[in-house]
């Protein structure tokens, strides 16, 4: 028993990292690859000259300003559908509609339903 245990230590005692072949390279050396820069955001995307639809933050999220100017002003939505088994049920709708430039106005119904009483 005593035998077992020493060596056992002895063995853990040793470098283990003698046995290890060395570091092994995961990537070219050298400088980093260039990147490039990101496209600006905010109010210095529409001055960039870009060809896609201009983005602007809003109350409500993101908001696309048009040719003349204005920033886009219709209220937008989701809808969330929940379905289960053996009695859940989840439903819930939610609507932004921006005021101006720098207010919202924001509604959420939901309701929840869970009937396990059918449980065997």
């Amino acid at each position: 028993m005593r035998l077992a245990l020493a060596s056992s230590l002895a063995l853990a005692l040793i470098g283990v990292s003698a046995w290890a072949e060395g570091p092994i390279a995961t990537a070219p050396s050298g400088a980093p690859p260039s990147s490039t820069v990101p496209p600006p955001l905010g109010d210095e995307a529409t001055t960039a000259g870009v060809d896609a639809p201009q983005l602007v933050p809003g109350p409500c999220g993101p908001r696309v300003r048009t040719a003349d100017g204005k920033t886009d002003q219709k209220a937008h939505g989701e809808v969330d559908v929940g379905v289960g088994t053996g009695g859940y049920r989840h439903a819930r709708l939610s609507a932004c509609k921006p005021i101006g430039d720098n207010a919202a106005v924001a509604v959420s119904i939901g309701t929840t339903q869970a009937d396990y009483s059918r449980r065997r």
